[in-house]
């Protein structure tokens, strides 16, 4: 399936704010190939083993907010607790490989791009994290993708296939990371929505500040939930055999 652009009307763009339950988050693979659409085994080999896209429900019921109501998220690693009340949406289930993502990115305009380019520092882009839970909302960095450049991704929904596949262990959580920033998330939902990112509980306003979890094998407090948001990213897995 091709990626499907999205439509909607131009408004001025926004930072997230912890009162509206909104930040930020986004994480890809880079020395990753795209391919068009995010629907199905990326390819054969993988259907015959079985894989399973993490999240996948979650990303194909909810709106990308860009333009319209443009938010982004920045500076930060996170992951989805609860999507549309479900929990453990992005815990792996078993002892295997990450062997692609994708993302669904909406599309800011040229002013909004500019704005959150400079609010940010950088073009967007994004990398896929897996982590390990230390207990309470101390988390362990095991491993994470190569660094993915999201311009070419923006109004489509775009699955990247890992030339090196991510080993993981049941149990451990699939995030999302950006240095920069990433519109890849839905707004303006319920309750039974909400993320945690890897900022301190007294720092959960300083959306500026860089909080994003890049050194692998350190832990962190990811003590921020932030509700009525939903991060729009999946993981594809296969089983070890």
């Amino acid at each position: 399936m091709r990626p499907v652009s999205l439509r909607n009307r131009i408004d001025r763009p926004r930072t997230l704010v912890s009162r509206k339950g909104l930040l930020a988050l986004a994480l890809m693979a880079a020395s990753a190939v795209a391919t068009g659409g995010g629907d199905g085994p990326p390819n054969a080999s993988a259907q015959a083993g079985g894989a399973r896209e993490l999240g996948r429900g979650q990303v194909g019921e909810a709106p990308a907010s860009c333009p319209r109501n443009c938010e982004a998220v920045g500076k930060v690693t996170g992951y989805q607790l609860l999507s549309g009340g479900s929990r453990n949406a992005y815990r792996v289930p078993a002892n295997g490989r990450i062997i692609a993502w994708s993302i669904k990115a909406s599309k800011p305009n040229a002013s909004q791009m500019a704005f959150f380019n400079d609010f940010y520092g950088g073009a967007p882009q994004a990398r896929l994290s897996v982590l390990q839970s230390g207990g309470g909302s101390v988390l362990r960095l095991i491993r994470q993708s190569p660094v993915q450049p999201l311009q070419a991704a923006l109004g489509e929904r775009t699955r990247f296939v890992l030339d090196s596949p991510l080993s993981v262990r049941r149990g451990q959580i699939i995030g999302l990371t950006t240095n920069t920033w990433v519109p890849a998330f839905a707004t303006r939902l319920g309750p039974g929505d909400a993320w945690r990112a890897s900022r301190p509980s007294n720092r959960c306003s300083n959306i500026k500040r860089s909080s994003s979890h890049t050194a692998t094998n350190t832990r962190r407090t990811y003590g921020c939930v932030y509700r009525t948001a939903r991060l729009l990213y999946t993981a594809w897995f296969i089983p070890n055999r």
